[in-house]
């Protein structure tokens, strides 16, 4: 049987709730920050600090963007030219990977809906 994992939801708005935040990370808890732009670094931005809290609570946390690794193989079938580049993407996927092994949390970059989700994983 599946763990359920139920996701509290956290709108970003013209901010990130810190304190809000801080307690969920706190409680071990996994959410979902919506409304959170893409575009003009404010995705990258909230990424960062989302990291710096759950590293201030003493926890590890391994970051990624959600469908990345499909990215890369397209751009091989794309655009034969950069073949020696794009086939090193996986080759960095899993190093960075093995880097943060046994993570506490992980943040996924959803760059297609606007969203950063963060999973607790243990």
């Amino acid at each position: 049987m599946a763990k359920k994992i139920d996701f509290a939801v956290v709108d970003y708005g013209d901010h990130l709730d810190l304190e809000s935040i801080k307690k969920l990370v706190n409680e071990h808890r996994s959410f979902h920050v919506v409304n959170v732009d893409a575009r003009h670094g404010t995705q990258s931005n909230a990424v960062d600090i989302l990291e710096k809290i759950i590293e201030c609570a003493g926890m590890k946390c391994r970051v990624r963007t959600n469908n990345r690794g499909w990215l890369g193989w397209g751009g091989v079938a794309a655009a034969p030219f950069t073949f020696g580049i794009s086939i090193l993407a996986p080759a960095f996927i899993v190093g960075h990977n093995m880097a943060t092994i046994n993570p506490d949390y992980e943040i996924v970059k959803n760059v297609c809906n606007n969203g950063v989700t963060v999973e607790y994983m243990k």
